[in-house]
């Protein structure tokens, strides 16, 4: 048996899949697929699937049985969700007294938006709810601080500098 090929999981969507090829043996064959010790197709190549580690076991017409190694699905998150610089941009940087968050992706509901200094030390947070969310940084010593947006798994950070 060989894996022709394995096609990733992307962004959480259980849409990858296992392609097989059977070489040897004596046809017709039986597969019996498992994801982490639990059998759950009979498919020679399994598709919809998610992140986690697969089996399969080939019977062929003789009832010999070859097991597979463990073959990885791994999910994978499109560059411009895990950088999010295709999704905002915040301005201007560096800032004295507003910060300006511009959200250009797709809807994404909870959308939130902290501001920490080096600390880690959250000093101000904000629901980003509109196109331009403003935050007020009068307040903030100048220095670094990581602006950090975050939602339902998903969260990019970038420096800002506060300047008075």
């Amino acid at each position: 048996m060989q894996v022709q090929s394995v096609e990733h999981e992307t962004n959480g969507e259980a849409n990858g899949s296992i392609d097989i090829t059977v070489t040897g043996g004596t046809p017709p064959f039986t597969y019996e697929w498992s994801k982490n010790g639990i059998i759950f197709t009979g498919a020679e190549d399994p598709d919809g699937l998610s992140e986690g580690e697969y089996t399969v076991e080939v019977t062929d017409a003789n009832g010999c049985v070859f097991a597979s190694e463990t073959i990885v699905v791994d999910n994978i998150t499109a560059v411009g969700e895990v950088n999010g610089k295709n999704h905002y941009r915040v301005f201007p940087n560096p800032a004295s007294e507003v910060l300006w968050i511009e959200w250009t992706g797709p809807s994404r509901p909870g959308l939130r938006a902290e501001l920490m200094d080096i600390h880690g030390t959250v000093r101000l947070q904000a629901p980003v709810e509109a196109a331009k969310t403003k935050l007020s940084t009068d307040q903030l010593a100048p220095g670094v601080y990581l602006l950090r947006l975050y939602a339902d798994g998903w969260q990019t950070t970038q420096k800002v500098l506060i300047l008075k």
